[in-house]
């Protein structure tokens, strides 16, 4: 049985594979913490939120790559590999673009009232 043309098995070890790689990538962080990963709220949006990247990036992928990755696998261990792919593809290109993100630094805007009104007086990037 398939649904929007993915098969059923895919719906349940999508979430899987995304909830073992969020606590395999978080775990390491705060040692012992796994309890409190999974009873925080936080964590179980965020496990949503890549759930739904993660099946957006299987669509894509198997719509894209499907018939390449069904001659190296096979069509038995297509569907598989392919959540692989995108659970590891997904995640990852969330990280680096938040990486990216938190590279840029925010800054205040210039005052440019009083004595401070020379060219990036008063801005916290100088």
């Amino acid at each position: 049985m398939a649904y929007f043309g993915i098969p059923l098995a895919v719906y349940l070890c999508l979430p899987a594979a995304v909830f073992l790689y969020l606590i395999l990538d978080l775990y390491p962080l705060v040692p012992k913490s796994a309890p409190a990963i999974v009873k925080s709220g936080g964590f179980w949006l965020l496990w949503v939120v890549q759930c739904i990247l993660t099946l957006i990036a299987y669509a894509i992928l198997r719509a894209g790559a499907g018939a390449r990755i069904d001659a190296a696998v096979g069509g038995k261990f297509a569907p598989i590999f392919t959540v692989f792919l995108a659970v590891v593809g997904a995640l990852t290109f969330v990280q680096s673009l938040s990486l990216k993100i938190a590279d840029h630094k925010l800054c205040r805007p210039p005052e440019t009232t009083g004595e401070l009104s020379q060219q990036g007086a008063g801005s916290d990037c100088e």
